[in-house]
């Protein structure tokens, strides 16, 4: 999930992306 975590630091996630972001 680190893509998720990369791609909410740059901005624009989904809410899919940001859930991840915050799970791991």
């Amino acid at each position: 999930m680190r893509n998720a975590v990369i791609k909410v630091v740059r901005g624009n996630p989904t809410p899919e992306e940001l859930a991840a972001a915050l799970a791991v």
